[in-house]
């Protein structure tokens, strides 16, 4: 799975052709792609002989666009127009720290607490879950 930042795209997450409106145009939007395979292989003698057997699609490619909604500090489906209130919402700058009851403010505290976060959960923060 990849996970990507696009500017200036329309809705679908593509590039917009050329006289598309301004309302229909996002200045930045999360596109997550990917795709499920899988791969029956064989290792033998501690990794000496091994390969491949058959390999097949599971899934096909996954190719989903989220718009980044600030006030909210969440993802979640693009808007229908570009100019919605909850892609220009104020951003919120409060967070509380993991494992504590204090609450800070501003890009110290995030810091902190995406620092606390083990890298399987910051991915499920990217991908808004």
């Amino acid at each position: 799975m990849t996970v990507s930042t696009l500017n200036n795209v329309t809705s679908k997450c593509q590039t917009p052709p050329s006289g598309t409106s301004s309302k229909d145009i996002y200045k930045e939007l999360i596109n997550l792609t990917g795709d499920l395979n899988a791969v029956l292989g064989y290792e033998l003698l501690n990794e000496a002989k091994s390969g491949t057997i058959d390999s097949w699609r599971i899934h096909d490619e996954l190719n989903e666009c989220f718009a980044f909604y600030p006030g909210l500090a969440a993802l979640g489906n693009v808007p229908d127009s570009s100019n919605a209130a909850v892609l220009s919402a104020t951003p919120r700058t409060t967070c509380t720290t993991a494992g504590t009851n204090s609450t800070a403010t501003g890009n110290a505290a995030l810091g902190a607490t995406l620092k606390s976060l083990s890298p399987g959960a910051k991915a499920g923060a990217v991908i808004g879950k």
